[in-house]
């Protein structure tokens, strides 16, 4: 029984040291995602502002190198399907939906900031884009495994000559370092997106 509640814990020292000291990582560096209406609800924590530093930039390309933007050859809205299947499958909390309006109540914004949210009560995500946009957004809050601290994830499809490229942000609240987190929700969410487009964009996705 010790062993087994030891494990996590022994687990996060590894990861503490093997991986690199992040809470906020993205496919674009250059202009990363905005947080948007997520940028409420970290005010009150202890890493309330989007802004990543020229020293966080370089431990993400040294730590996570694979990291990069997806294209896929359909239209954004094709894609923002996509991606609203996946984020209702994750049980995600829906904060902000391609159409703007807001998937949640002042009331459960508030509990949204809270860092005990349950996997099991997102919002249901619907791609309803405005007329022709060219960029559509998610602004969506996940839960890490363990201590189930919240993370910020924006998932950004812009337009590029009748292609979509996908964008993804993921910022932890309550951790300096988040061990791996942001990476992993990054890297699990497009290779889900890549398995629900296979076969609809055409050729497999290239990272930029």
């Amino acid at each position: 029984m010790l062993l087994l509640v030891a494990t996590p814990f022994a687990l996060y020292g590894y990861w503490a040291i093997v991986l690199p000291k992040l809470n906020d990582v993205t496919t674009d560096l250059e202009t990363p995602p905005s947080l948007g209406t997520l940028e409420t609800l970290r005010a009150e924590t202890p890493f309330p502002t989007g802004n990543i530093s020229d020293v966080s930039t370089q431990k993400q390309l040294e730590g996570y190198p694979s990291i990069a933007p997806r294209r896929y050859r359909t239209s954004i809205t094709r894609v923002a399907e996509a991606v609203a299947d996946i984020v209702e499958d994750r049980n995600w909390r829906v904060i902000s939906e391609p159409d703007g309006e807001q998937a949640i109540s002042a009331q459960t914004a508030e509990e949204a900031q809270a860092p005990d949210i349950s996997a099991g009560d997102g919002g249901d995500a619907q791609a309803t884009p405005t007329n022709n946009p060219s960029v559509l957004r998610f602004e969506v809050v996940a839960s890490s495994l363990f201590l189930r601290l919240p993370t910020d994830v924006v998932i950004r499809i812009t337009d590029d000559d009748g292609e979509a490229l996908v964008d993804l942000r993921a910022a932890n609240r309550y951790s300096a370092h988040d061990f791996g987190t942001s990476a992993a929700i990054i890297e699990s969410f497009l290779a889900d997106l890549d398995g629900e487009l296979l076969g609809v964009a055409g050729e497999l996705p290239a990272a930029e």
